[in-house]
């Protein structure tokens, strides 16, 4: 068998070289036809598949401890491991991009499953003339309507985490993981400490191990073991591709591809004496990019090179000391960092009108789009939007700290350092936050100002994004209405306190007003609630407000309103300690005899205990938004 490496023939049942010790694959045989945009004929990349080994999936049953009825939410501390992002995160004297920022859950909008309806008329039947003129004007009503609605869907612009959603939540003290599902159930316990990755979605979530033990892919009805050893990783946003990189101890490294739909692997590239990192893998999970650096890793002497690898191709070298840190999903376009420019923070995007040059000196976070074909730079004290890999221009005289987007809406960030992509088409009609200033980007890319707000930023913005609210800087209550056409600003309350919870319209809203509880409903006069209030969380319906009374005592309870109605203490929540909004609901904690037990609702009254002798308020834990 020929080595692919060196050159030279081994015995044909080797699987390493006897020279070089590189993995020898067995050449396989391409069919005549390829279906490039099917997996299913398993035709994979250009490189030989490797042995494939049935994946290991677990049945619920088997893991979920019967103490647990129920849920809690993910973690989110970054525990640092030695390895090469760490190293490039230093090297790249890059401290805001490449600093490990806090997580920001990702979503996609809902999706009800319909019912086929059956055809209720007879095979034969004879239809008189006012009968067709009938049929005639109800379907061109029923066309009307899903015109309508298509332009209702078009115009709601975001997307939104999925029902059959998955929450993390990571015990680092007692090094367990668990998952539960959005209505607060206890899916699976997992006996390690990880850290997870989401899809955009939020279903599903790739849990790599901190100390290279057992990683898992995981979503709402499987838990799935993957190759321990697992390096550098990564999973395609919509969730069915996970590529990461193994070695057999003889410093060489496969890059392998798992296939989550069909439960099938295989191996897409192999490297001696260096490891892959920066893997990317596109949504279509056909286009992948990474970068291979020296090893033994040494940051004094670190030289790596960047590829991109798509179906049945061979590996295409981007050249050396060139980082990639994000392409577009139709592959036009392809941003990347150039170490070799004598600014060595420089930022290009590579497309078909050529390469141009992003930034020489990013300041601040990078936000993308959708589908990666809008980036927003900051550049010194300016930030920037470029469009299809044109020339960028600027778009506020200021950095953008981030985008307002509705709850739940989809924000996924990449590699952690962040490059943060969001659920949207484009930037146009977004609000953006530059310091304490709300800001309104419009259809030509320009910003005018909304308004200042507190420190503490108590925004919302309704879930079509065409209305806003905020505390303005001088405490007032604060509406915009309109933000995709002429919008009007108007002030709802003078001095309100710093909290404020509404539903996804905007329609009803909860606010505290010198420890007292009000309701907003439209145009409506404010209705006091109750007094003596605090800690002000709401559902993911926006129905029904959540709140503490004498906080500040051991007697502590929480009580709950509806749409307004009379306050009511929530059963035996006396004690709490601590109050959350959490997944689609809120949680709370309270101790029960010496341990930390967390309760879970997403409505109404009824609580369920998620787990017992787990803090969920631990400083580091990060909580979905």
């Amino acid at each position: 068998m020929i080595c692919k490496n060196c050159g030279r023939t081994n015995d044909a049942e080797n699987k390493y070289c006897s020279y070089c010790n590189c993995i020898l694959n067995a050449p396989r045989v391409t069919p005549d036809f390829i279906d490039i945009n099917s997996y299913e004929a398993d035709e994979g990349f250009s490189r030989p598949d490797s042995q494939y080994v049935e994946p290991q999936i677990i049945n619920l049953k088997e893991i979920e401890p019967q103490e647990y009825p129920h849920p809690i939410n993910h973690d989110q501390e970054l525990t640092k491991i030695p390895d090469i992002h760490q190293e490039l995160r230093q090297k790249l004297q890059q401290p805001i991009i490449y600093q490990q920022l806090q997580h920001e859950f990702p979503q996609e909008k809902y999706q009800e499953r319909r019912t086929p309806i059956k055809n209720k008329f007879p095979k034969k039947m004879k239809l008189s003339r006012k009968s067709l003129i009938g049929m005639s004007v109800a379907i061109l009503l029923i066309v009307f309507i899903i015109i309508s609605l298509n332009r209702v869907i078009e115009a709601g612009e975001y997307s939104f985490v999925a029902k059959d959603a998955i929450e993390v939540y990571v015990d680092r003290n007692k090094m367990e993981t668990y998952v539960f599902n959005t209505k607060g159930v206890l899916l699976h316990k997992i006996g390690q400490s990880v850290k997870p990755y989401y899809t955009k979605d939020h279903t599903a979530a790739l849990l790599v191990s901190q100390n290279n033990a057992q990683s898992h892919y995981v979503n709402s009805h499987e838990l799935v073991k993957l190759n321990t050893g697992m390096r550098s990783h990564s999973m395609s946003e919509n969730g069915k591709y996970i590529v990461y990189s193994t070695t057999n101890g003889l410093q060489n490294f496969n890059l392998n591809l798992y296939d989550v739909d069909n439960h099938s692997e295989k191996v897409i590239d192999t490297i001696t004496d260096k490891q892959y990192d920066m893997v990317q893998t596109l949504p279509d999970g056909k286009t992948i990019t990474y970068i291979t650096a020296s090893f033994p890793y040494d940051i004094n002497y670190m030289e790596y090179e960047s590829f991109i690898l798509k179906l049945e191709s061979q590996p295409e070298s981007l050249g050396s000391n060139i980082i990639v840190f994000k392409v577009s999903n139709d592959n036009k376009c392809i941003y990347y960092i150039d170490r070799n420019e004598e600014a060595s923070d420089s930022i290009y995007v590579k497309s078909d009108a050529g390469k141009v040059l992003l930034s020489s000196n990013v300041t601040n976070n990078i936000f993308f789009n959708k589908d990666a074909t809008e980036i927003m730079i900051s550049d010194g004290d300016n930030t920037y939007i470029s469009v299809n890999g044109r020339v960028r221009q600027q778009v506020a005289d200021a950095l953008v700290s981030k985008i307002v987007t509705p709850r739940k809406a989809i924000v996924y960030n990449n590699f952690d350092m962040g490059i943060y992509s969001y659920g949207f088409n484009t930037f146009q009609n977004k609000v953006i936050l530059c310091n304490n200033n709300l800001k309104l980007i419009d259809d030509q890319y320009q910003s005018e100002d909304l308004g200042s707000v507190t420190r503490n930023h108590q925004i919302a913005i309704s879930r079509d994004g065409t209305d806003l609210i905020y505390r303005s800087a001088d405490r007032n209550l604060m509406m915009v209405k309109d933000l995709d056409g002429e919008w009007l600003q108007d002030k709802l309350v003078e001095a309100i306190d710093d909290s404020i919870a509404a539903s996804n319209d905007l329609s009803k809203i909860y606010y505290l007003k010198d420890k007292q509880l009000y309701y907003k409903h439209n145009s409506k006069e404010p209705i006091l609630i109750t007094d003596s209030a605090s800690n002000l969380c709401i559902n993911q319906a926006g129905d029904t407000a959540y709140f503490l009374k004498d906080y500040n005592t051991d007697h502590a309870t929480l009580f709950y309103s509806v749409n307004g109605g009379e306050a009511e203490a929530v059963p035996d929540s006396t004690g709490v300690i601590g109050l959350k909004e959490w997944n689609f609901g809120v949680i709370y904690q309270k101790k029960i005899d010496g341990k930390h037990a967390v309760f879970y609702s997403s409505k109404g009254s009824k609580f369920n205990l998620l787990v017992d002798g787990v803090d969920f308020f631990q400083q580091d834990v990060k909580y979905t938004e």
